[in-house]
């Protein structure tokens, strides 16, 4: 089994990776990796998906509040509740938030989440270009500081997710 950590704004390839492991894939931890706009990591800490106001980074496709595939998660860990995740979205377009409820568990169950600030990214970004002589881009970067702050317990996979000729800056 791997560690899988994956560059999330909208939830799409960490969802795909769900699936996988719910499929037989030897995944042992799913990681979600965020920027500042770090509206997963938030939602696995405290239990409530909230949306707060977004902040512009290098990292432009993770500049996300409301990630549209996370609405997919919902359905699968509520065993299937269309009713809780109507419930949940009309109260997330009303109030701008929504409380997991009993989902909340099973997201910490599936999910280990890490947010890397702006300067940590740039400071990935320079420290594997010296080490190893790649350019991470900077979605990557923000995996590459989530798998550095949580301990594996063995191999780590880091999904990237874009190429750093996409980001010029």
């Amino acid at each position: 089994e791997v560690d899988f950590t994956v560059p999330t704004g909208n939830f799409g390839d960490i969802f795909a990776g769900y699936v996988a492991k719910r499929m037989g894939l030897p995944v042992r931890r799913l990681r979600i990796a965020a920027n500042i706009n770090d509206i997963l990591a938030r939602t696995l800490k405290t239990g409530i998906y909230e949306v707060k106001q977004v902040h512009a980074t290098t990292s432009p496709s993770m500049d996300i509040q409301i990630s549209s595939n996370f609405e997919r998660y919902l359905f699968e860990a509520s065993d299937r509740d269309a009713d809780f995740v109507r419930s949940s979205m009309t109260s997330l377009i009303a109030t701008g938030s929504f409380e997991l409820g009993r989902t909340g568990s099973r997201l910490k169950q599936d999910f280990a989440a890490v947010s890397a600030s702006e300067a940590d990214v740039a400071d990935a970004i320079r420290r594997t270009k010296t080490a190893y002589g790649y350019v991470l881009d900077p979605h990557t970067a923000c995996a590459f500081v989530a798998a550095e702050r949580v301990a594996p317990e063995g191999n780590t996979v880091i999904l990237s997710t874009a190429h750093p000729a996409k980001f010029p800056d």
